[in-house]
């Protein structure tokens, strides 16, 4: 309860420092967000073949993007996989780090800023740091989905 409550927290925070950055004055999008709409996953990726990974593309988590205001992830120091794409359509590795948690723009966020901020495709696959054994380490991450207000929509 006590995560839920801080990232809760931390989410208007960022909204906030978004409106900032954007000059749109800084409680621009807290009152489209501060219904208690969110939610909150706790992933496990357990440990698999890298075979089962590689083969015919399969992944852990497929490309998709999120559809609330921002997700924040934070993942296992030791345990990465979350790859981001890039504008111009480079996957890129998004190493854990301690104590740190990721922003991901979602799908409202960009509708919202006229795609000034983009929604934030993304995939989990191996870490990269883990390579050479025939067995993939298992993940975990905690994802904290900040969606907007229900009248907002």
């Amino acid at each position: 309860m006590e995560y839920f409550a801080a990232a809760d927290l931390l989410h208007l925070d960022v909204l906030r420092c978004l409106a900032i950055g954007m000059e749109l004055g800084e409680e621009f999008f807290t009152p489209l967000c501060n219904g208690r709409h969110q939610n909150l996953r706790l992933l496990h990726y357990p440990t698999c073949p890298r075979a089962k990974i590689s083969a015919d593309g399969h992944k852990r988590g497929g490309v998709h993007s999120d559809y609330g205001s921002i997700t924040l992830v934070t993942q296992w120091q030791d345990r990465g996989g979350l790859e981001a794409c890039r504008k111009d359509g480079e996957w890129v590795f998004v190493p854990p780090v301690e104590g740190g948690i990721v922003v991901n723009i979602a799908d409202c966020m960009m509708r919202w800023s006229n795609d000034v901020l983009r929604s934030t495709p993304h995939r989990v696959l191996d870490d990269p740091r883990c390579k050479g054994s025939e067995m993939v380490n298992e993940r975990y991450s905690i994802a904290f989905f900040c969606n907007p207000n229900k009248e907002t929509m």
